[in-house]
């Protein structure tokens, strides 16, 4: 008798055990799935706030007598809105914190490219790789500075390439038609952006020249997710 109560006993406290395990479980998952809800819905905001101040920016061009001022406003709201796009694509995607790097490189030449008034100028082949979002802000400014002054100053087509290398890393390629900036040629914001970000990646940035254009390669660092 003492025996089977020992083991009745005994059932019931693992049931117990088993049940506040499956009420911890649902409790943690109701957390994790509303701090993520609560993560997306930071990113839209901000996005939409981005957004804000790159209008305000483009508001002030028709205000400017300088035609430099104006050039750099419009840059400065294209940087701008690099930025935005990366959240949008964190609130829009199923994980908010990695971003998918085929399409959102693929709509971010797109906008570029209307923005530049060459919708069709901008061709990308872009292998699906998946980086967390710190890694996608600094490329995403990357990409728009060198397409950006691809497009204005050599015009189209602008070729954006990017695949996964042995080792763990990732190379992007960035060409044209042009022969590049003159030997020895002042370095712009945009130049320093770039090694900026590159440096904040751990990147290495390579340049060359041939007959048929210039390209901009920057091999990176990548852990897959």
């Amino acid at each position: 008798m003492g025996i089977r109560l020992f083991e009745e006993l005994t059932e019931l406290r693992e049931l117990n055990e088993k049940h506040e395990l499956e009420k911890a479980k649902g409790a943690l998952e109701a957390l994790v799935e509303q701090k993520e809800i609560l993560l997306k819905e930071v990113n839209h905001r901000v996005k939409n706030s981005l957004q804000i101040v790159s209008s305000i920016l483009h508001l002030q061009v028709p205000h400017t007598q300088s035609t430099e001022a104006a050039d750099a406003l419009r840059s400065a709201a294209a940087r701008v809105l690099a930025i935005a796009a990366v959240h949008e694509r964190l609130y829009t995607g199923e994980d908010a914190t990695v971003v998918r790097l085929d399409a959102f490189l693929s709509d971010l030449c797109g906008e570029i490219g209307r923005a530049c008034g060459c919708p069709d100028g901008i061709t990308t082949d872009v292998q699906r790789v998946d980086v967390p979002t710190d890694m996608a802000i600094p490329l995403a400014l990357i990409v728009n500075e060198l397409v950006t002054n691809v497009v204005k100053h050599v015009g189209p087509p602008c070729r954006i390439r990017l695949r996964s290398e042995a080792g763990n890393s990732l190379k992007l390629t960035i060409s044209d038609t042009g022969q590049g900036p003159p030997q020895g040629s002042r370095l712009g914001l945009g130049t320093r952006i770039v090694d900026a970000f590159a440096t904040q990646l751990g990147a290495h940035l390579e340049t060359k020249r041939a007959p048929a254009g210039y390209s901009i390669e920057l091999t990176m660092p990548h852990v897959p997710t």
